[in-house]
C-alpha cells in the first residue's frame, strides 16, 4: 500500500516537473501558436469575388510576435479539390529584392507629383515589383512565384492570373508571368478557391498559417467611383449592395499606398479592366478629374471599346449629399437625356463658373425643382449646375498608345454649354466652359470632367419674366453634340 502511494506521489511530482520546466508534448508545428496572420485584403465580402483574367493582391498582418528571419512565407491558391493552381512565396525578409527604380524612373509609371511621397518608402507593398537579379528587372520579373515580401508584422503579396495579353492588347503584354519551371500560366477557371498562407520555420514547420475562401466569376455589374468622397462614397457603396454591383475597395495590382499615393504600373498591371470589359458598367460622375483612375483608365477603356453608351451613368440628383440641409441622392441619367441639372443657385457677387465652395459661404438660395421653372431673384447673380453622361466618341478621336496606356488619349470631348434664353421674341445666348471644382478652402485645382457650374451676371434677365432656356452641349471643336440639348424654364422675380 505504502509502494502504490510512493508510486502515485513520484508522478504527480514529474507532472508538476514537466509543466513547471516548460517541457512541450505538441508537435513542433504547434510549437508557436502566438504567431498569428489576419489577411485583411482580399477584403471580406466583395473583395472575395475575383473576376477572371485578373491578378490581385494578397496582404496581411502577424500578430503576436515578429516572423522569424529565417522563415519561408508561402502564399497560395487552392482549389476547390485541394489542389495548389498558383503559389508564391519569399524566404528573405524586408524589400530586398523591389526594383522600384526599373519602372517609376520611366515613362511607363505615373507619379502624384503634387504627393511628397517615394516608392522606396512603401515598397513593401510592391510586391509586384521584385525580380530575382536587380541588374536585370525586365528580364526576371516574370516568374508569378517570387511576388512575395515580408516585413516583421506583415506579408504582401500577387497572386497572377494570365498574362495581360488574356484581356487586353496583345501588344501590352510586357509581362508574361509564369510559374517557377517556365510555363506560361493560363487563366484559371471559374469557380470557388482558397487562398491560404503559411509561415514556416528553417526546419519546414508551420508556426502560423491563415486561410480565406475566394470565388473567381463573373461581376453582375461594375461600379467606378471616385475614392475619398466621404457621403457620396457611402451612398455609392450603399447604391452598390442594393444592385448587387461589384465595386473595388481594395488594393489593386500596380498602385501602391492604399489611397493611391505614389504610382501606378500603366502597362503590366491594368489587371481591374477585366472587370469593366466583361459585366455593365455604372460610373458614379461625382467629381471625376481628368487625371483620376475613374477617368483616365476605366471612362477610357469604355471609350475604346465602344461601351460608353451602354454604361449607366448615376450622378447626385441635387449635385451634392447635402445642399442648404436638403439630402441628396443617386439618380441614373438616361441615354435620351443625358444632361441633368441639378439645382439653380443664387449666389454672392464673388461666385465664378466651376466653381462651388462648399462651406456655403456663396449660397444665398437654392431652387431643386425644375418642373414649374426654377427661379431667381432681379438684381442677383445666379448659377446653374449639373452633370451629363460621356458620349461615345468615334474611333478617330481616340488615340491609343499601346505602350503605355496611360500617355493615350481622347482628342475630343464636352468642352462647353450654349445658353439660349428666349422672352417675348427677345434672345439672349451665352457660352460657358463645363467643368466643376469643389473647394471649402479656395482653392478650385480639382475639376470634374462631367459635371458643370456656370455663373450668370445680375443684370441678365428682366424682373416678372419668363424665360425659356435651352442648352446645348458643345464639343472641343466648337460642334453641337447631337442628343445632348435640353430645356426649362426660369421666373424672374
Amino acid at each position: 500500500m505504502k509502494k502504490t502511494k510512493a508510486l502515485s506521489l513520484l508522478l504527480t511530482i514529474m507532472i508538476l516537473v514537466v509543466l513547471l520546466t516548460g517541457c512541450k508534448t505538441t508537435r513542433p508545428e504547434e510549437s508557436n501558436q502566438s504567431l498569428r496572420i489576419k489577411i485583411d485584403y482580399p477584403s471580406d465580402g466583395q473583395g472575395q469575388l475575383i473576376a477572371p483574367n485578373r491578378h490581385f493582391k494578397v496582404i496581411a498582418t502577424v500578430e503576436g510576435g515578429a516572423i522569424p528571419d529565417d522563415a519561408v512565407v508561402r502564399v497560395s491558391l487552392l482549389d476547390n479539390n485541394g489542389n495548389e493552381v498558383r503559389y508564391t512565396e519569399s524566404s528573405e525578409k524586408g524589400i530586398g529584392k523591389v526594383n522600384h527604380s526599373w519602372m517609376t524612373d520611366s515613362e511607363l509609371a505615373y507619379r502624384y507629383a503634387d504627393l511628397d511621397i517615394k516608392l522606396e518608402d512603401v515598397a513593401y507593398l510592391a510586391p509586384e515589383l521584385v525580380v530575382r537579379d536587380m541588374n536585370d528587372p525586365m528580364g526576371t520579373c516574370n516568374d508569378a512565384t517570387i511576388k512575395c515580401i515580408y516585413t516583421d508584422n506583415s506579408i504582401n503579396a500577387l497572386i497572377t492570373d494570365a498574362t495581360e495579353g488574356k484581356y487586353m492588347n496583345d501588344s501590352r503584354g510586357l509581362f508574361h508571368f509564369k510559374d517557377a519551371d517556365g510555363t506560361v500560366l493560363e487563366s484559371l477557371p471559374e469557380g470557388q478557391y482558397t487562398l491560404r498562407i503559411s509561415v514556416s520555420d528553417k526546419d519546414g514547420d508551420i508556426i502560423a498559417l491563415a486561410e480565406k475562401p475566394i470565388g473567381i466569376e463573373i461581376p453582375v455589374g461594375m461600379m467606378i467611383f471616385r475614392f475619398g468622397m466621404n457621403e457620396v462614397m457611402n451612398l455609392a457603396l450603399q447604391y452598390a449592395d442594393v444592385h448587387s454591383l461589384k465595386y473595388l475597395t481594395d488594393p489593386l495590382p500596380g498602385i501602391y499606398g492604399l489611397q493611391f499615393e505614389v504610382a501606378d504600373v500603366a502597362p503590366g498591371f491594368q489587371a481591374e479592366m477585366a472587370e469593366y470589359l466583361i459585366s455593365p458598367t455604372y460610373i458614379v460622375n461625382y467629381d471625376i478629374n481628368q487625371d483620376s483612375v475613374s477617368f483616365r483608365e476605366i471612362t477610357f477603356m469604355c471609350q475604346t471599346f465602344g461601351r460608353t453608351d451602354e454604361s449607366h451613368v448615376l450622378c447626385m440628383d441635387i449635385g451634392e449629399a447635402d445642399v442648404a440641409g436638403n439630402k441628396g441622392k443617386l439618380i441614373e441619367i438616361p441615354l435620351e437625356a443625358p444632361i441633368h441639372v441639378y439645382r439653380c443657385d443664387i449666389v454672392t457677387d464673388d461666385a465664378s463658373d466651376k466653381q462651388f465652395d462648399t462651406t456655403g459661404k456663396q449660397l444665398e438660395s437654392t431652387d431643386l425643382d425644375s418642373s414649374d421653372g426654377f427661379k431667381v431673384v432681379a438684381g442677383k447673380p445666379f448659377a446653374l449646375s449639373g452633370a451629363t453622361r460621356p458620349y461615345q466618341l468615334p474611333s478617330d478621336e481616340i488615340i491609343i498608345n499601346t505602350d503605355n496606356p496611360m500617355l493615350s488619349e481622347m482628342t475630343n470631348g464636352m468642352a462647353s454649354i450654349e445658353y439660349t434664353f428666349t422672352c417675348d421674341g427677345k434672345v439672349i445666348s451665352l457660352t460657358k466652359p463645363t467643368g466643376l471644382a469643389r473647394s471649402s478652402t479656395g482653392e478650385y485645382d480639382m475639376i470634374a470632367t462631367m459635371e458643370f457650374y456656370n455663373v450668370f451676371d445680375a443684370g441678365l434677365l428682366e424682373q416678372e419674366k419668363r424665360y425659356e432656356v435651352k442648352m446645348q452641349a458643345i464639343d472641343r471643336n466648337g460642334k453641337a453634340i447631337e442628343g445632348y440639348l435640353t430645356t426649362f424654364c426660369i421666373d424672374v422675380e
